[in-house]
């Protein structure tokens, strides 16, 4: 089949802008009636979706859209959205989106300006007072463009004080000179929602809400915190390979996240906002050119204009693009508007792995089906009566156990120890001596734990905070390593037995460096399993695209992969 966007340059048609609430309310209940269902239409779409499904049965999870030419042909949801409560993800499913909460930041100060509230070449002095004087020539633009020199550090994270926030943020030193280099920076647009409601004269969230979401019939969006603007079950949990870290609307506001990264939405409520843009429904074309505008250099072709990315794709086209993602929470998104070429993508996935988004995978996909390219796909699965029957507990040679369950209607298998993790990921045998010493590093640092002595890869103070929660320490067991990413990022998960019970932490390195250490998973490796045919059983690791196959007899089970065969017995 031709594929059509590899060569098509066609542009959005405008639409004058509708002037009366009336009218948009109006808008929004017929976009609320189109959306309703759940979208595959035509061989593009059912390709991606039947990609998707693949991957779903081994843990990936999200929703995607994808329109071509104002026709949305792809809207649907994958895995779930609550995992205790098997809440299926839909495509009115809302996630936290991290940074694509920026473009709406940009998008209310250009608004303000609109009303004559602001002008975006304004010193950050007219709206501020004690600014230190390293900082006095910012501009509103600089903020926008990320050009400001304002490191990103989080510093308002736990602020919950504006005129706080605004000191602490303005405290930090400058990484460069104002105006001088492009540096992504969060702070930036905490300070700009600070700005938005100085001179709004309201809250950050009630003016994006009124002056942007209403207009837009984005009734499905919010903010954290905002417990009660959707039911619970429409909202997706936020998971990090087996931690559930809850739902973003009980998260503790904070001016850390406030303008930068605190939105929650759906596919649908984004693609509402990309037509109101659009179609000048938000802005005139004179606004929106400024908004896209590459003030910015990043990369080559790739720019920073008012909130939102301008890359020029290898086909010579542009993309309006804005990411996102919350590390190690489990938030990754991507919000693509080709707009040379009539074409939308927008994906949200409300689950990883250690410092890995599962957002990569439709990307892959997506990218491959619609531009050209290949992508890989894990095993077709097929139905099989009672796979319940091979829940157990399985040993192998070295004594390291396979421990098998069955959940959500799939079986599960969970490894630990560094031969039974190598059978169930599949990756070279050659990766092993890396992996021994990680293990043994890891182990060298919870003995010198014990003896006060401490690194940058376990602090004295991240000791005590596991002292604090859990009592006075008394054992370890090193779990082993899995390889999470083909780049690189592996994991060593550790038991601890502490006073007041038992928790694993994972050590996780990107090219061997320390990157952090994260909880709440207790095995070291989770492997979802399809059935291939009777009693055989296929594993797949969703980044390295490596996996195993498992045989289940009598008395055992057989697992081959490419880091070996094994024979294990049931317990």
């Amino acid at each position: 089949m031709l594929n059509p966007f590899q060569k098509t340059r066609d542009q959005f048609s405008i639409i004058s802008a509708m002037k009366k609430i009336a009218f948009f309310l109006f808008f929004f209940c017929i976009l609320k009636t189109a959306f309703a269902a759940t979208t595959v239409s035509g061989e593009l779409a059912t390709t991606i979706d039947l990609a998707l499904r693949r991957y779903e049965s081994f843990g990936f999870s999200g929703a995607i859209l994808v329109a071509y030419k104002g026709k949305i042909i792809l809207n649907n949801g994958y895995g779930l959205a609550i995992r205790d409560q098997d809440v299926a993800v839909t495509p009115s499913t809302a996630f936290a989106v991290a940074s694509i909460t920026k473009p709406f930041t940009a998008a209310a100060i250009l608004k303000l300006e609109q009303h004559g509230k602001l002008k975006t070449t304004d010193p950050i002095t007219k709206y501020f007072d004690t600014v230190p004087d390293d900082k006095t020539e910012i501009t509103i633009h600089q903020l926008l463009t990320h050009t400001s020199g304002i490191p990103d550090l989080y510093a308002a994270t736990g602020i919950t004080d504006r005129t706080k926030a605004v000191q602490t943020i303005l405290s930090s030193s400058l990484i460069a000179k104002p105006g001088e280099i492009f540096r992504y920076s969060n702070d930036g647009y905490n300070l700009l929602a600070a700005i938005i409601e100085i001179t709004s004269g309201k809250k950050f969230a009630e003016f994006i809400r009124s002056e942007l979401f209403l207009k837009a019939g984005m009734a499905s969006s919010g903010f954290w915190g905002e417990s009660n603007f959707l039911p619970a079950t429409r909202v997706a949990h936020n998971y990090n390979m087996e931690t559930d870290n809850g739902a973003p609307q009980s998260i503790q506001e904070s001016w850390a996240d406030k303008g930068s990264s605190d939105m929650i939405t759906t596919v649908e409520d984004l693609y509402r906002w990309h037509l109101a843009l659009t179609e000048q429904k938000i802005f005139p074309q004179q606004i929106l050119d400024r908004m896209y505008f590459p003030y910015a250099k990043r990369d080559t072709d790739w720019y920073y204009g008012y909130g939102w990315h301008h890359i020029i794709t290898p086909r010579g086209t542009r993309d309006f693009y804005h990411g996102g993602g919350d590390y190690p929470r489990g938030v990754t998104a991507e919000f693509h508007r080709y707009v040379d070429e009539d074409l939308v993508t927008i994906s949200i996935c409300n689950s990883m792995m250690d410092d890995a988004g599962l957002v990569a995978i439709p990307r892959e996909i997506i990218k491959a089906v619609l531009f050209g390219g290949e992508y890989s796909l894990p095993p077709s699965g097929a139905s099989v009566s009672d796979p319940s029957r091979y829940a157990g507990t399985y040993e192998i040679s070295s004594g390291n156990t396979i421990r098998v369950t069955f959940e959500h209607a799939q079986l599960v298998a969970r490894g630990e120890g560094q031969q039974a993790i190598g059978l169930l990921t599949g990756y070279k045998p050659e990766l092993n001596a890396d992996f021994e010493k990680l293990n043994q590093r890891v182990d060298s640092l919870l003995q010198n734990a014990q003896k006060n002595q401490f690194s940058e890869e376990l602090t004295a103070d991240q000791w005590k905070q596991f002292l604090d929660l859990h009592g006075a320490f008394q054992s370890f067991e090193i779990l082993g390593t899995i390889p999470v990413t083909p780049g690189g990022i592996s994991t060593t998960s550790v038991r601890l037995h502490f006073e007041r019970g038992v928790e694993t932490y994972r050590w996780v390195f990107n090219k061997g460096v320390f990157t952090q250490i994260l909880s709440g998973t207790p095995y070291p490796v989770e492997a979802p399993l399809v059935s291939i045919q009777p009693d055989r059983f296929a594993a797949y690791r969703l980044f390295m695209k490596t996996g195993a196959r498992l045989d289940f007899t009598k008395d055992g089970l057989a697992v081959k992969s490419d880091f070996g065969t094994s024979i294990a017995k049931r317990l």
